[in-house]
């Protein structure tokens, strides 16, 4: 946080009030584009059997391209290890489309991630304005962590009562 300690020194050899002012809500921007950079959301796209995953950061930050795992306790073991090993604040969301959801959410929310079980109907009204409608597994699993970015302070916590 080097900017961060220019504040006071820029503010003390400035005379000018308007430019001290633009200069601290400049260098808060900076510091605030730093902790968004630091969420890490996590889409899942579940079927049976197997799952799609993405993981982004904001401003368009791939961290994962979108690859497949299946629903095997080593595949949700190491989906597990990636997650906990990337710096950030993470947020799991995946759509709670019948029961194929609930033994990955279930565990991956035991091994202490925040997941995020949410109506499919909100993830497909979600920034749809697109003329072009693209469906496929890789696809939504990027809507899906795309989503958990733009709601991710009104997320809700996945709960074993859900299922």
């Amino acid at each position: 946080m080097f900017l961060a300690s220019l504040i006071p020194l820029a503010k003390d050899s400035i005379k000018d009030s308007s430019l001290s002012v633009k200069l601290s809500m400049y260098f808060s921007i900076c510091n605030r584009r730093v902790l968004f950079t630091k969420l890490l959301a996590v889409g899942i796209d579940v079927s049976k059997g197997k799952s799609m995953v993405t993981i982004l950061r904001p401003f368009g930050e791939i961290v994962s391209s979108p690859f497949e795992i299946k629903h095997t306790s080593s595949d949700i073991h190491s989906l597990i290890k990636l997650i906990h090993s990337i710096e950030g604040e993470s947020r799991v969301v995946m759509e709670h489309t019948g029961r194929y959801y609930e033994a990955l959410a279930h565990q991956l929310s035991a091994a202490d991630l925040f997941v995020s079980a949410v109506n499919p109907k909100l993830v497909k009204d979600f920034n749809n304005d697109s003329l072009r409608k693209i469906k496929s597994d890789k696809a939504d699993s990027v809507k899906i962590a795309r989503y958990a970015l733009d709601k991710w302070q009104s997320l809700e916590p996945y709960s074993i009562t859900d299922e």
